[in-house]
């Protein structure tokens, strides 16, 4: 019983370790001013090889760049929409106008339900063995 409890609690331990990491890694994005915005990750790092792309209205690509050193990106007053893509599978739309977003993921509620999920189903498994 003893052994199984300790692979219980390394199960454990592995799926919380990986709720951080993947936080650590949201993509952000804040408007700074009318015509400018901020894109990092969640930890607060910066990608200068990020790709924004600018769209109006028609959906109409109209500008395509990198951000700064800083992590800012000024857009021209016909932006309706900017999508930021790190190209490693983050990837955030953005309107302009709105409240600043976060990449997608799964919300913490649904992770808890999941890891509730397993751990019932690793105490079935033990149980049944």
């Amino acid at each position: 019983m003893t052994k199984k409890i300790l692979i219980l609690c390394i199960i454990a331990i592995a799926i919380l370790s990986q709720n951080q990491l993947t936080f650590a890694h949201k993509l952000l994005l804040d408007p700074i001013s009318e015509d400018a915005i901020v894109v990092m990750y969640a930890d607060g790092t910066i990608s200068t090889d990020m790709t924004i792309e600018v769209y109006n209205r028609e959906d109409i690509l109209i500008e395509r760049g990198k951000l700064d050193a800083n992590g800012h990106y000024t857009f021209p007053k016909e932006a309706y929409k900017i999508v930021a893509d790190d190209g490693m599978g983050h990837r955030l739309t953005w309107l302009v106008g709105s409240p600043g977003v976060k990449s997608g993921g799964l919300s913490t509620y649904l992770k808890f339900g999941v890891v509730i999920l397993i751990f019932a189903g690793i105490a079935l498994y033990f149980k049944r063995s």
